[in-house]
């Protein structure tokens, strides 16, 4: 049932938008929706045939109607009631992309008694009227925002109703065993046939897997929105900033000689393969007495639990022949080493055990080693961590840099295919409270509380699954989502 939302008081209104881009622009269309828009626009247009068909283009002259004087001429395309984006009556004009022929005809609309429309208010039309469900709403919000090919594909497969789809098959299942459960309150005053029952658990069990499979694309839909956050971490001076910019590739951080130059994180978004990558160069990881400095450290190592994925950085200058101080500033988590007693294989081996699965490695500036050495900690790396990869890096090269961002996508596990859909925070909230309704209707019929008890989470649950789909929602939901449109879709 509709609440009193502010799309809902003028929904008998007939309203106009521009629906193309901002003036001035090569084509300029205006939308007019509502059972007075052909009545108006035939009101401003000249030379139009009596009979006209639905999804038909008619060139016309369009004149103010108070003085007769011709604004533009362009095209008038018509849209019979049911058959347009909205559901309605609807009309486009067409014209030349001026601001002020968009103005004088705005204007002219608006003296036909039609009005500007609201947010989104076309597509809440398209809504109330059958034409989409709530997902599908969404979807064409989440499509115009999209930035990155996977997001763009995966919002219009929720356009297209492939989640409705999985939801609706969700709702008719969690309908019919509802039904069958409530058959149980009116025709018996004992426990439920125990065949009846175990039924009844396993179908239940079985719509709990269906919600968790749908779930479990959260996790990538949030990636794909978001996107995919990596941060670069290593001691001071290894090379990070500079890589940050050849990965971006353009300058983004200032880079020096310099150790310390980076005080405080820098963050830049870039897309790769059709995955947004959310980039992050942080301050080097050292014990230090500045108390600016110390700040960035800190931050950077916070930073550490809040990424996707690590991309730890290590100087290809600690590995070669010299002093050990020289090739000893940094332990597994970039800090300051203090036994400089290691021989070069006991110190690479210190750095590369216990990797976790979400940390990349680097050795950054392999242009300064040779074949030989560069052998030498390969074969010391894959014995430490067996088929994890090891990438030699140089900014200066650009060797590494390409495999480098292949294999922060392929980390990444973004793997949102042309089949799969976007699952938002709203649907997540709702799959969650269904599917713990679902195991609380489980465990009234497991502990013999009687079909009332499991009824009435049942019904919890098909709530939450209605909400998704609009059937049930509340004002804020509808103003919410429809006020994050632009005005004209």
């Amino acid at each position: 049932m509709l609440g009193e939302s502010q799309y809902i008081e003028g929904q008998t209104d007939t309203i106009y938008a521009l629906t193309t881009g901002a003036t001035p622009s090569g084509v300029a269309v205006v939308r007019l929706s509502g059972d007075k828009s052909w009545q108006i626009a035939r009101t401003l247009s000249k030379n139009l045939p009596e009979n006209i068909e639905s999804h038909r283009a008619y060139f016309t002259s369009i004149c103010d109607p108070q003085n007769e004087e011709i604004l533009d001429e362009g095209l008038l395309l018509f849209f019979a009631n049911g058959k347009s984006y909205t559901g309605e009556q609807t009309c486009e004009f067409q014209v030349h992309g001026s601001a002020v022929v968009v103005r004088d005809l705005c204007s002219a609309l608006n003296s036909q008694g039609a009005r500007s429309a609201l947010r989104g208010e076309f597509t809440f039309r398209a809504f109330v009227n059958g034409r989409i469900d709530l997902t599908q709403a969404e979807a064409v919000l989440e499509l115009i925002h999209s930035e990155s090919s996977k997001e763009a594909r995966a919002s219009l497969n929720n356009l297209r109703g492939i989640l409705s789809k999985n939801i609706t098959e969700i709702e008719a299942e969690l309908v019919r065993i509802l039904a069958h459960v409530e058959v149980g309150i009116d025709f018996t005053e004992e426990r439920l046939d125990h065949s009846v029952e175990s039924d009844f658990l396993s179908q239940i069990e079985e719509l709990s897997k269906q919600i968790g499979t749908i779930l479990s694309n959260y996790r990538q839909s949030k990636l794909v929105k978001t996107g995919l956050r990596v941060g670069l971490f290593g001691a001071p001076n290894a090379g990070k900033s500079s890589l940050f910019n050849q990965i971006l590739g353009r300058e983004r951080s200032i880079v020096s000689k310099d150790a310390g130059t980076t005080r405080d994180y820098v963050e830049a978004e870039m897309l790769f393969r059709g995955i947004k990558l959310r980039l992050i160069d942080t301050a080097g990881l050292h014990e230090t007495s500045d108390l600016v400095e110390a700040q960035g450290v800190q931050r950077a190592q916070d930073l550490k639990k809040d990424v996707d994925l690590k991309v730890l950085v290590f100087d290809a200058s600690l590995f070669l022949n010299g002093s050990s101080s020289s090739r000893s500033q940094i332990n597994l988590d970039c800090m300051q080493h203090e036994n400089e007693s290691l021989q070069l294989s006991d110190w690479v081996t210190s750095q590369f055990t216990q990797l976790a699965s979400d940390e990349i490695v680097v050795v950054h500036k392999s242009d300064l080693l040779s074949q030989q050495e560069r052998i030498k900690i390969l074969g010391i790396f894959k014995a430490m961590s067996g088929e994890r990869e090891l990438l030699f890096v140089s900014s200066l090269s650009g060797e590494g840099v390409k495999s480098l961002s292949e294999l922060i996508a392929k980390s990444g596990n973004v793997s949102l295919d042309e089949t799969d859909f976007m699952i938002q925070s709203r649907h997540a909230d709702a799959l969650m409270q269904a599917k713990r309704a679902l195991l609380e209707a489980k465990t009234s019929l497991d502990e013999g509380l009687g079909p009332e008890c499991a009824a009435l989470d049942l019904r919890i649950a098909l709530d939450q699954i209605q909400r998704i789909l609009g059937k049930t929602f509340n004002d804020d939901i509808l103003n919410h989502v429809f006020s994050e449109f632009c005005i004209g879709k």
